[in-house]
């Protein structure tokens, strides 16, 4: 197993969902598997489910998986400071989103990723 992802919390309503998403051994990283899952599941929240926002949360020590999910369209929307507490420090929790027209108009100009 390398990782996992999964919707979490969708409102059928509202229309929205927060995606997780880990790959757990830092050498399974940086090989495309977090790209082509999160492009995945992407399609299949705004095409299958119908859903109209995507969220996720980063932690501010891990810059990396910020950069990670703006490349694949996300945007900082709110940061909540110093939200998380763990070894020995505080840090800012970053919420992201993207939008399914944000999506579709990235997918006009091809996958994020594979260029």
């Amino acid at each position: 197993m390398l990782g996992f992802v999964r919707l979490d919390g969708i409102e059928w309503t509202h229309g929205t969902s927060n995606l997780k998403l880990a790959i757990g051994d830092k050498a399974d990283r940086g090989r495309g598997y977090g790209g082509e899952t999160v492009s995945l599941m992407l399609r299949y929240a705004f095409s299958e489910l119908n859903l109209y926002r995507v969220s996720a949360v980063v932690v501010e020590d891990n810059p990396d998986a910020l950069r990670f999910f703006q490349r694949y369209g996300f945007v900082e929307e709110v940061r909540r400071r110093k939200a998380i507490y763990r070894d020995g420090q505080a840090w800012d929790s970053i919420h992201l989103g993207i939008l399914r027209d944000e999506w579709l108009a990235i997918m006009e100009k091809g996958v994020p990723g594979r260029e």
